[in-house]
């Protein structure tokens, strides 16, 4: 019966789009709490906290879920006049629109409840305002590479060129991500990255340049307030340039690949920091020609990585 009215996600954006961040976050957290309290057959509590919500954000989805809650709470003169607030500022269709007046009739002691009256709140659970949801990110992070090393590898094999391992100083960089969220559970972005590579007695560092399609699923945890505590998975693979540090040797080209299991923390209604660790694979290739004949060398790099960072969330 309730598929529209009971996704809040439809029509909330509006309603709180002149609400301050404090006024979001706060609508939001009472709206949890009364599912919270529904789920638990607390209806009085579970009604008084959509009352609430609703007295914040205006929404006409929330007045239907406040009467629903009084309906179980066994306030029916409550429970008609949320019900009645919902037609009045609500936009249901005629099929809605007649199951709720023949609801509010039953309450009123005129006729039959509707088969569904009694399905418990949200059906389908309900989801949260569209305006409290994450809908893009945007992040900055400081990052660290450590231990590993850099595989360097020609084919066919040259006996007077050395190939072989040599391990590498902690790796310095720093990334920059913008990304949606086309489902609660995943981000898809852009990442671009610079890495500043030593190898362990030489002189210079190498630089190397990542733009990366970012994939991010994750699970978010609601917390009091404006809090959330997010755990997810991230994984950046794309193109790299590896840039040497002389130059008179030309760039690298190849690809990256990662895995960066990380926790986000919001601290606020649109800013959160994240710590990430995990594990960065990177490998170039270049052509070259020795003595009439091509040659493939493979440069490749293994390195645990750090994350630090801070993200506004939009």
């Amino acid at each position: 019966m309730r598929a529209i009215v009971l996704l809040v996600v439809l029509l909330v954006t509006s309603s709180l789009a002149a609400q301050s961040p404090d006024d979001v976050a706060r609508a939001r957290t009472l709206f949890q709490q009364g599912q919270a309290h529904y789920r638990a057959g607390e209806y009085r509590a579970a009604a008084l906290r959509m009352t609430e919500a609703h007295a914040i954000a205006g929404a006409p989805e929330l007045a239907f879920n406040a009467a629903r809650a009084y309906e179980r709470a066994g306030d029916r003169t409550e429970a008609v006049r949320y019900y009645r607030i919902y037609l009045r500022d609500g936009a249901p269709s005629t099929r809605e629109r007649a199951e709720t007046e023949q609801l509010i009739a039953a309450l009123e002691g005129r006729g039959a409840a509707p088969r569904d009256a009694g399905r418990p709140l949200g059906g389908p659970e309900p989801e949260t305002p569209t305006s409290t949801r994450e809908v893009a990110r945007i992040s900055g992070l400081f990052a660290l590479g450590l231990g590993g090393g850099l595989h360097f590898s020609v084919d066919p094999d040259i006996l007077f060129v050395r190939e072989g391992r040599s391990d590498l100083d902690p790796t310095l960089g720093g990334a920059a991500r913008a990304e949606v969220f086309v489902h609660d559970l995943l981000g898809v972005g852009l990442q671009v990255e610079l890495a500043s590579y030593l190898v362990r007695d030489a002189d210079e560092r190498e630089l190397t340049v990542d733009v990366d399609l970012w994939l991010r699923p994750r699970l978010v945890v609601p917390m009091s307030g404006a809090l959330a505590l997010e755990l997810y998975v991230g994984v950046p693979i794309g193109f790299t340039l590896y840039r040497p540090s002389s130059g008179d040797l030309e760039n690298l080209y190849g690809y990256n690949v990662g895995l960066l299991p990380g926790v986000s923390m919001s601290v606020y209604a649109r800013l959160a920091i994240f710590v990430e660790t995990g594990w960065r694979h990177r490998q170039v290739f270049r052509t070259f020609d020795l003595l009439g004949r091509e040659y493939d060398s493979r440069l490749r790099t293994h390195q645990a990585h750090v994350g630090v960072g801070v993200s506004l969330r939009l």
